[in-house]
C-alpha cells in the first residue's frame, strides 16, 4: 500500500481553526443583519396599519355624513312633495271648475303638439 495518501475525511478538522471562527462570526453577523431587517419591516408594517388605520376612521366617518345627508336629503323631497301634493289637492277643491278647465285646455294643447 502506498502512505502518500494523508487526506482527511469532510468534518474531521478539514478546515482550519481560524476558518471556523470566522465562519460563526460571519454567521453571527447575517442573524444580526437579518434580525434588525425583520425590525425594520415590523416597524414599517406597523406605520402603514397606524396610517390606514386612520384612513379607515376617516372614510368611515365621511361615508356616516355622506349617507346621512342622503337621509335627510330624501327625508326633504318626501315633505316637499307631500306639500305640492296636498297643495294641488287644496287649489282643485277651492276651484274643481277652473282644475277641470285647465286639464281640457292642456289636453288640447298636448293634442295638437302631438298631431303635427
Amino acid at each position: 500500500m502506498d502512505s502518500t495518501n494523508t487526506s482527511q475525511p469532510l468534518g474531521q478538522g478539514a478546515l482550519p481553526a481560524t476558518d471556523t471562527s470566522q465562519s460563526e462570526a460571519s454567521l453571527h453577523e447575517q442573524i444580526s443583519m437579518i434580525e434588525r431587517a425583520t425590525q425594520a419591516a415590523h416597524a414599517a408594517i406597523d406605520r402603514f396599519a397606524g396610517r390606514a388605520e386612520a384612513t379607515i376612521r376617516r372614510v368611515r366617518g365621511m361615508a356616516n355624513q355622506a349617507s346621512t345627508r342622503l337621509h335627510d336629503g330624501r327625508r326633504a323631497y318626501v315633505e316637499w312633495e307631500d306639500r305640492c301634493v296636498e297643495d294641488g289637492r287644496e287649489r282643485i277643491r277651492a276651484r274643481p271648475l277652473t282644475a277641470v278647465a285647465v286639464g281640457v285646455v292642456a289636453g288640447l294643447l298636448i293634442g295638437r303638439m302631438t298631431r303635427r
